[in-house]
């Protein structure tokens, strides 16, 4: 059984920023016909999504990040990659998914399914829309990886301090 100290509560474990959850929230009601996930589907269903539903797929995904502890946010790494029927209306969903992330170059907030708020700001492009035949086998899925702040969930970080006597 797993457990957790007594002061780290529920509360403390759902106040935790999950930033594919918060850019799922985003984009889904933006995008009709396109699937947000974490992973893509097995190849065969993605095949019927592609080709049959004629519809297409969002991949978000955290690569990694770092703390910016003066200011109290996470920062995420997170790609973001289009795959449809073919490369052109992969690139129209990846350029649409850019030019929504960056309006969010002032922290805004996502309001994520059951009504909380997640402030969002867009902290860069690491690495912009890029086909490598060597990484990518499918011309059809474009990727970029964004950096995106998410503030502290507040009261947590000094919280754990003081139960930890730091």
């Amino acid at each position: 059984m797993i457990t957790f100290p007594s002061w780290w509560t529920q509360a403390d474990r759902d106040n935790q920023v999950k930033i594919e959850d918060v850019c799922i929230a985003l984009f889904e009601p933006l995008l009709g016909g396109v699937h947000c996930v974490y992973w893509l589907d097995t190849d065969e269903q993605t095949q019927q999504i592609l080709f049959e539903s004629d519809e297409a797929y969002l991949r978000i995904v955290r690569l990694g990040g770092e703390v910016d502890f003066d200011n109290k946010t996470d920062i995420h790494r997170v790609q973001f990659a289009a795959a449809s029927a073919n490369r052109d209306l992969s690139w129209d969903i990846l350029a649409f998914v850019q030019r929504v992330i960056y309006a969010y170059d002032r922290t805004s907030y996502v309001t994520m399914p059951g009504g909380r708020k997640i402030g969002l700001e867009f902290k860069g492009e690491t690495l912009g829309p890029l086909l490598d035949p060597q990484q990518i086998r499918d011309e059809r899925l474009v990727p970029v990886t964004i950096r995106l702040g998410t503030p502290f969930p507040k009261g947590i970080h000094d919280k754990v301090r003081r139960e930890l006597d730091l």
